[in-house]
């Protein structure tokens, strides 16, 4: 049985995948077996019901419910129970949005199911990366969009940090030269591109559809980092609202996976150093 808020925020965003029957509306009621009765002084009560409907509030500061009952297809006042919350409520296009993304992407409206989907594609990631990532998504569903993206930025900064040792060793040759250049760079966006510079001649040691995706996503990540890091991070903050914060968290499995192949690829000897 879940035995935390989030834990229970995260049951209950998995069953909302499955849509009710024809003519049946949302009720949290239909949620009670999270909090099974429990015999006490005399009573059955329910000790995790106060868990149970702080998961379903945490949804609404999400923006993923909305408390209360459509009438013919909307909310509207007088005659009805609409307006008066729960224990009925209604998903909103924002939720419906994100529980589709959760049957493919890694959405960070599920902590648990996105580090577990970022840990597949990536599993060279360390315990670090993971602690920033958790924060990132965490302050992103408080809605801190803005200290989301300077916590995404130095996670990705970090993960790129085992990708640069990695690529040190494997030069042999010049590695040296590379490590004294490489620290010499102030911007997170510039160590990368240096880095890149450096990289592209071994990347013929991996397949070819490897290497056309390379580049493009190596791209998108500099832009992650230009924006969370060199400009957010460093005192020139930009607009950082729900859909550019999500949108980054949602590539960034897809980015670290990238650096993941490069980092086991480049952890092998070099051929020709």
């Amino acid at each position: 049985m879940k035995n935390n808020v989030d834990d229970l925020r995260m049951e209950i965003l998995r069953r909302l995948r499955v849509k009710p029957a024809a003519n049946v509306d949302w009720s949290t009621e239909s949620f009670q077996d999270l909090a099974p009765e429990v015999w006490a002084d005399g009573y059955n009560t329910r000790p995790g019901s106060v868990d149970v409907y702080a998961a379903f509030w945490q949804l609404v500061q999400q923006g993923i419910i909305i408390p209360g009952q459509q009438r013919n297809g909307y909310f509207q006042r007088g005659g009805n129970t609409s307006f008066n919350g729960f224990p009925y409520f209604e998903i909103t296009a924002y939720g419906d949005e994100v529980l589709a993304n959760l049957a493919t992407d890694a959405d960070p409206a599920d902590a648990a199911d996105y580090i577990h989907k970022l840990q597949t594609r990536a599993p060279w990631l360390n315990e670090t990366v993971l602690r920033y990532i958790g924060e990132s998504i965490a302050t992103f569903n408080n809605q801190h969009y803005l200290a989301s993206a300077v916590l995404l930025g130095v996670a990705a900064e970090t993960l790129l940090e085992q990708l640069y040792d990695v690529l040190g060793t494997h030069l042999a040759v010049g590695a040296s030269e590379y490590a004294s250049k490489l620290q010499a760079k102030r911007w997170a966006s510039q160590r990368l591109e240096y880095a890149r510079s450096r990289m592209r001649p071994h990347l013929i040691e991996f397949p070819t559809e490897f290497q056309g995706r390379v580049d493009q996503y190596l791209d998108m990540l500099a832009q992650v980092i230009k924006m969370s890091r060199d400009d957010v991070g460093h005192g020139r903050p930009l607009r950082v609202d729900r859909e550019l914060a999500k949108m980054n968290l949602i590539a960034f499995p897809v980015l670290a996976g990238i650096i993941d192949e490069l980092i086991r690829g480049l952890a092998a000897p070099c051929p020709n150093p």
